[in-house]
């Protein structure tokens, strides 16, 4: 754990991490549907739905450790990414009905953008209980 808030201490890190994830994410959600058949051999129901998930879970954690590096109330850096994201993961959904050839409008894309979001809250919030803010140092492990 604190190797990875050693290296997210820096905002230029901590930033260049969340803007190559984004712009990988957009990348990906704004393939035609052409650019998805290579992944038609997964057959994994609902996959999409968990690569929405997994993609949202990624971005929040990287959004929030920047921002948590140049505005220190955490839970206003959590509010701004959440509020961000959940803007983000509907603009997509319209740019994909409007823009992008064979790709349309799901709203349970939308819910699995803010169920990855809310579910790196959720382990966030059990690990944070768990170890403590402190790291439990100093503390009997037993």
């Amino acid at each position: 754990m604190d190797l990875i808030k050693s290296f997210f201490s820096k905002p230029i890190i901590a930033f260049a991490c969340f803007i190559s994830f984004f712009l990988l994410s957009i990348y990906l959600f704004t393939l035609p549907k052409s650019g998805l058949q290579r992944f038609d051999w997964i057959t994994i129901p609902y996959f999409d739905k968990i690569v929405h998930i997994l993609t949202f879970f990624i971005l929040f954690f990287l959004f929030t450790h920047f921002l948590h590096t140049i505005i220190k109330p955490k839970r206003i850096t959590l509010f701004i990414a959440l509020i961000s994201l959940t803007i983000y993961g509907i603009s997509v959904e319209f740019i994909q009905e409007k823009y992008i050839s064979g790709r349309s409008f799901e709203q349970l894309d939308i819910l699995a953008d803010i169920s990855g979001c809310v579910l790196f809250l959720i382990i966030s919030f059990l690990v944070r209980k768990k170890i403590g803010p402190d790291g439990n140092r100093g503390r009997n492990q037993n």
